[in-house]
């Protein structure tokens, strides 16, 4: 199975963001896939509910949406995030929805994480009077012991921004991260599971992670805005 991560829909020049042309092509091409897709937006910005769900859904392709809670009906990064309400009729439509943590912080030790995971799932469930199954950690980063205590919690998967192939049964699911830069060439060999594509993507993801580990994250988060966000 593939699982896509995806966040912002839109014209803006952040390199998560994908134009409502370019994503519906994405679609056309996931169509004839569906049988091994998954398509997940982290982050629950507005967006997605009017650009990118209704042609996901008449795709029928699995959707999984992963609001951060503490930011509904609220602006995360100065985009309109999901509201409860939102939530709610997305899962009318056939949308599931995880947590995506409580403010978008990224969860360094296990009380964090303890705190972020427990309470953002409580909270949702009490909206959405539904079972919250999934948890998609904030910034991808995931503290020493953090599986077995999303586990204890009564998470079902935990979806992290490590690229590879999920095979179903693992608790902890791989995905790969889709930025504007990509072509449908690009996505066209990850479906097809290209060794080199996902080696690639493994690579990115490794000096990323890299980067971020010397300059720090905050600084890591400033340079990509001042490199990919429009002035």
């Amino acid at each position: 199975m593939i699982v896509l991560m995806y966040h912002n829909i839109g014209y803006d020049e952040d390199i998560y963001t994908i134009s409502p042309e370019a994503f519906a092509a994405h679609i056309e091409l996931f169509s004839c896939h569906r049988d091994k897709l998954i398509i997940t937006f982290d982050d629950g910005y507005r967006s997605i509910k009017d650009l990118a769900i209704p042609i996901v859904l008449e795709a029928r392709l699995r959707t999984i949406v992963f609001p951060v809670v503490e930011m509904l009906g609220k602006k995360l990064e100065g985009r309109d995030v999901l509201s409860a309400v939102d939530l709610r009729h997305l899962l009318q439509m056939g949308v599931e929805i995880g947590s995506h943590g409580l403010n978008h912080k990224e969860i360094t030790s296990q009380e964090v994480l303890e705190y972020e995971a427990a309470r953002s799932k409580e909270l949702l469930e009490d909206l959405l009077d539904c079972t919250i199954k999934y948890f998609s950690m904030p910034k991808g980063v995931m503290p020493k012991g953090g599986l077995d205590l999303l586990k204890d919690m009564g998470y079902k998967a935990v979806f992290v921004s490590e690229p590879g192939k999920w095979y179903g049964s693992d608790f902890m699911v791989p995905r790969f991260v889709i930025r504007k830069t990509d072509s449908l060439s690009s996505l066209r060999r990850l479906l097809i599971e290209d060794p080199l594509e996902i080696f690639k993507r493994r690579i990115q993801r490794h000096i990323i992670l890299g980067l971020k580990g010397i300059i720090g994250l905050e600084r890591y988060e400033s340079i990509k805005r001042g490199l990919f966000s429009r002035k």
